[in-house]
């Protein structure tokens, strides 16, 4: 969630400012605060890649370290990091007994009656 925002505002940051997501002391312990925080950063980035341009998506820029690498390869590997750490949920939870929500895809491949 705030790796998304980090990288995305790293990269994007002339597109468009991110926003602030307040305390984590808060939103790390409470579920509304939460979702506000990870709505708030999935918007922010989402908004800011509909508003880049190529030119933008080729900038050379930093994220971490002293890597130079255009604004478009950090958000892949932003997204890369996303599916990577959500895939480590699943068997976290199996490891601790506790059986995970079935999938259910978001797009439908059957067709609709």
């Amino acid at each position: 969630m705030t790796t998304n925002l980090q990288v995305g505002a790293r990269a994007l940051k002339e597109v468009r400012q991110p926003p602030a997501l307040g305390d984590s002391a808060v939103y790390l312990h409470d579920e509304a605060a939460l979702k506000a925080c990870a709505t708030a950063s999935s918007d922010y980035v989402l908004e800011a890649l509909k508003a880049a341009t190529p030119t933008s998506l080729l900038q050379p820029t930093t994220a971490y370290g002293p890597d130079v690498e255009p604004a478009f390869r950090w958000m892949e590997l932003s997204l890369e990091h996303s599916v990577w750490t959500l895939g480590q949920t699943v068997p976290y939870l199996r490891l601790n007994g506790v059986t995970p929500p079935a999938y259910d895809s978001p797009f439908s491949w059957r067709e609709e009656s």
